[in-house]
Parts: C-alpha cells; sequence; structure tokens
C-alpha cells in the first residue's frame, strides 16, 4: 500500500537483447480491446524479483516474464500503461539497466521523464485464471489448427481433451495468434470445459491464456 507522496525506487535490469521486440509480440493484445481499462499495458514487479508484462482484450491474455530483473524488491507492485504512453515506457527498458520511481500514480525516471500510470490493475491477478487451468494437457500444431474445418462453417476450432466429457470450443483467430507469440508447436492445458485454457511454447517465461467460448 502506497503512503501519501511515497515513491518506490527501482532498478531494472534486462538481458534480452531486444526488449521492444519482445513486448511488441504481444501488445496487439492490447490495441484490439475496446475497453480502456484494458487498453494498455500492465506490468508487474514480483516479490521474488521477476519483471512481467501483461497485456489483455478480456478474451484472451498473454504474459512475458524477465525472471530476477527487478534489483531489490520491496515485495509486489504493478502499474498500468495506456497504449499512448507505452512506447516511452519500453523505450527505457531498452536501455538494459535502468532505475525510476513509483507513484501512485506516475512514474518518473532517472532523466526526468515522467509517465502516467494507474495502479492495482485487474490484470495484475491474472495468476488465477492460471490456477484453474493445469490439470489435462494436449500437443497442438499451427498444421493442425490451419487446417481444422469447423462442420458448421464457424470461426470456431473445436477439440477434445482426456478427461474432458465435451468438446473445447475457442475462437480459431485468437487460438492462431498464440503461434505469433510462442511458435508453431503449442502444449495447451486444460482443466474444464469453461475454464481458462493456458498454452505455452518452448519459451516457458511466455504464456498465453485464452477463454473457451459457450455453445449449445
Amino acid at each position: 500500500m502506497f503512503l501519501r507522496n511515497e515513491l518506490l525506487e527501482f532498478s531494472i535490469s534486462l538481458a534480452e537483447t531486444n526488449v521492444s521486440e519482445v513486448i511488441n509480440k504481444i501488445l496487439f493484445i492490447a490495441e484490439k480491446c475496446e475497453n480502456p481499462q484494458f487498453r494498455g499495458l500492465c506490468f508487474l514487479i514480483k516479490e521474488n524479483g521477476d519483471f512481467e508484462v501483461i497485456a489483455s482484450d478480456t478474451f484472451r491474455l498473454a504474459r512475458i516474464s524477465f525472471p530476477n530483473a527487478v534489483q531489490n524488491p520491496k515485495g509486489k507492485y504493478d502499474f498500468f500503461i495506456a497504449l499512448d504512453e507505452s512506447p516511452a515506457f519500453i523505450g527505457h527498458l531498452q536501455l538494459k539497466w535502468v532505475s525510476f520511481s513509483l507513484s501512485k500514480k506516475a512514474i518518473i525516471f532517472q532523466d526526468g521523464l515522467k509517465i502516467n500510470c494507474l495502479r492495482n490493475s485487474p490484470l495484475s491477478s491474472y495468476e488465477r485464471l492460471m490456477s484453474k487451468s493445469e490439470k489435462y494437457h494436449l500437443y497442438i500444431s499451427r498444421m493442425e489448427v490451419e487446417g481444422f474445418q469447423d462442420p458448421a462453417n464457424t470461426n470456431y476450432l473445436r477439440f477434445s481433451s482426456p478427461g474432458v466429457s465435451k468438446k473445447i470450443v475457442v475462437n480459431k483467430e485468437y487460438f492462431l495468434d498464440a503461434f505469433k507469440i510462442l511458435g508453431d508447436r503449442l502444449t495447451v492445458a486444460i482443466k474444464e470445459v469453461l475454464d481458462p485454457i493456458l498454452i505455452k511454447g518452448e519459451d516457458r517465461n511466455t504464456i498465453y491464456l485464452l477463454m473457451p467460448i459457450m455453445v449449445p
């Protein structure tokens, strides 16, 4: 919890060769969102020093994690930056080592740049959705999904999973977007037919959560 006028100091070191390229893999999801509450990126600082970037359009969510990137984390904090101000923040992350102050409503870099932000984004609690996904696992390739034709001639992708009595139905376009982020072969974790679907690729620091569709 922030006290009035309290500033928290953070230093982040990212080993990625091109941070903006990594984050831009998920930025398109936020760009398609019509809800202003989610039209941007949520940045999450975790107690263990991980730095996470989250994008969602309310139908799916993608998260990129940079392990042990935060020096001396002071707890769990999140801040949400709207799309129009996100490039400035991402640009500073390109410096590989960056320090900033976090207040209740803004991020202030050492060079004086100030970026507006919102605290306590609902996206910061995405892990509650993940806890509902890990039960059954499927392995799906891009070729399988691209070649699927729905008998009902819809844009749905329908597939079966061991232990789940009904077919799982998702938006095919949204599922194909997972390949853009994660690569050509995916691991799909499912619990029940209407629970969020957790999708992973070879890079375990990136995940994609997709909500199924209820159909008759």
